[in-house]
């Protein structure tokens, strides 16, 4: 089992990087922000949103410190975000930097989203929000290293009985 390096809030600025260009040519993203050059800079905020959520609710790992790809984790227990949460994780300067339109098409697939989820997973799982890897360094095993040491730690915790399901990938 590799040691993966858990993310803190100073690694926020570099992580919402890593995972815009790693989703720039999403189709999700694409349908949010479909000019380029806008997506580029509200994906930024998006991902550190996403990334703080994950800092507060679940668990953000990397490869190591260089944080050649990310991934955030939630136990199905974790899901549950406060208000406070939320806006602790940057909702209102989430908001601000996304135009009214972007900002409720992204609410909207969110809800979507999560009303999905409840509906196909039932109730006790592991969840792999997000992966993305840094295109620089695709191909090396980055996310295969990430996956494969969680599932084998969820399996230590004596949980191997829970399914772990992948939301978003790239």
């Amino acid at each position: 089992m590799q040691d993966l390096y858990k993310l803190t809030d100073k690694d926020v600025k570099k992580a919402a990087i890593v995972l815009k260009d790693a989703f720039i040519n999403y189709p999700t993203f694409q349908y949010l922000f479909p000019d380029q050059k806008e997506r580029e800079k509200k994906l930024i905020s998006v991902m550190s949103f996403f990334t703080s959520c994950g800092l507060i609710y679940g668990e953000v790992l990397a490869p190591s410190k260089n944080l050649e790809g990310i991934s955030i984790w939630y136990s199905s227990n974790d899901l549950n975000f406060g208000f406070r949460g939320l806006f602790k994780a940057g909702l209102i300067e989430t908001f601000f930097k996304l135009n009214i339109k972007s900002f409720i098409k992204f609410k909207n697939l969110g809800d979507a989203k999560r009303a999905n989820r409840e509906k196909l997973l039932g109730n006790d799982y592991y969840l792999l929000d997000l992966i993305g890897v840094d295109p620089k360094f695709k191909k090396q095993g980055h996310a295969k290293a990430m996956i494969n040491t969680m599932l084998e730690r969820i399996e230590k915790k004596r949980m191997a009985n829970l399914p772990a399901y992948l939301h978003y990938g790239v």
